[in-house]
């Protein structure tokens, strides 16, 4: 019998934390809502949207990756986002600002609270690619430059991007759900004035060419790109450590590798003109 209408289907991934951690990212790719930890830290939970066939994708997982995934019956109704909200709190992000969800009280931090709701885009700020990515902009971005972001989700690092005072930024999202989640943030922000969000894939664009380019985005996608962007200043994160130095090549034809951090797994890059 199929699940009834708006059921929400489930995966429940267990596994070493570094295959936890790429296993996020994939069900993100393959149109997760949202992921949260299981109580005893062993595993991760997805949730899906109606209609949505898991199946495949529990296949997929447990072949590329080290982990058992297992299907529980699906959730019905919406019961699922409210407990999810329920997990949610506000984090330090960088050295300066503070994510909070919009239905949580803004704390004494004395940093800059950026609300952000990610609804049903990637990209909250949690993840090491994300946060490796807010660092370097806060320590190579400077006021008044115009940016474009690349894949831009939830829209953080745009608005990031906005508050460390960029004069224009182009947040491009090739997904519709990630385009209205990122202007909703964009607006909850009062930021309308400095981020312009469009709903189109980077190749449409004439060419990546601004002050600064970011992106956070898987490194194939990446290096696809690395020909067409023309800045003074390039960040780009969502790069395994093995995929790093396969990156910087592709880069290295017109650019120079500035400084490379590292989380775990991930890496990000600085890049400026040769």
């Amino acid at each position: 019998m199929p699940p009834p209408t708006g059921a929400y289907p489930l995966l429940e991934v267990f596994g070493e934390p570094e295959a936890l951690e790429l296993a996020a990212v994939l069900v993100f790719d393959r149109g997760c809502l949202g992921t949260e930890l299981l109580d005893d830290g062993s595993g991760l939970r997805a949730f899906f949207g109606p209609g949505t066939q898991v199946t495949t994708l529990a296949e997929t997982l447990q072949q590329k990756l080290c982990v058992r995934v297992h299907v529980p019956p699906p959730l019905v109704d919406r019961d699922w986002l409210l407990e999810w909200k329920k997990s949610l709190r506000g984090f330090s992000l960088g050295e300066r600002f503070y994510v909070l969800p919009t239905w949580l009280r803004v704390p004494d931090t004395g940093r800059e609270v950026l609300r952000l709701d990610p609804e049903r885009a990637f990209g909250l700020g949690t993840h090491d690619t994300t946060r490796l990515a807010v660092e370097l902009l806060e320590q190579y971005l400077e006021p008044g430059l115009n940016v474009i972001d690349v894949g831009t989700g939830s829209g953080i690092l745009a608005m990031v991007a906005a508050r460390l005072g960029a004069r224009s930024v182009l947040a491009v999202d090739c997904d519709g759900d990630a385009c209205a989640c990122a202007r909703a943030n964009v607006s909850r922000n009062g930021l309308e004035g400095v981020v312009r969000v469009e709903c189109r894939s980077w190749e449409d664009l004439p060419g990546l060419e601004s002050d600064v380019v970011i992106a956070n985005i898987n490194t194939p996608v990446l290096i696809r790109a690395a020909s067409h962007i023309h800045a003074q200043l390039v960040v780009l994160s969502g790069v395994l450590l093995e995929e790093a130095d396969e990156l910087a090549l592709a880069l290295s034809r017109r650019l120079r590798n500035v400084e490379m951090w590292s989380a775990g797994e991930w890496v990000a890059l600085v890049s400026r003109p040769q």
